[in-house]
């Protein structure tokens, strides 16, 4: 999610951080618990439900697929 704050949303390995109360540990990116369902209701289309995310994640390949609607940061 390209933009001009160098903001970006984005899972983490250290699974325990979600449940801190202080989660302020990050350099300006936001760490989100649920990546792929987020991805799936930003993206709104049938073609990339929950399951075909998990199927394009697994191949490991960067894939860049466009938002329908531009998010607001």
């Amino acid at each position: 999610m390209p933009n001009p704050y160098a903001v970006f949303l984005h899972d983490t390995p250290s699974r325990g951080l979600f449940a801190r109360t202080d989660r302020a540990l990050s350099h300006g990116c936001i760490r989100v618990s649920e990546p792929q369902t987020l991805a799936a209701a930003v993206l709104a289309d049938p073609t990339w439900s929950l399951e075909a995310l998990q199927a394009a994640i697994e191949i490991g390949e960067t894939q860049a697929i466009q938002v329908p609607t531009p998010l607001p940061i």
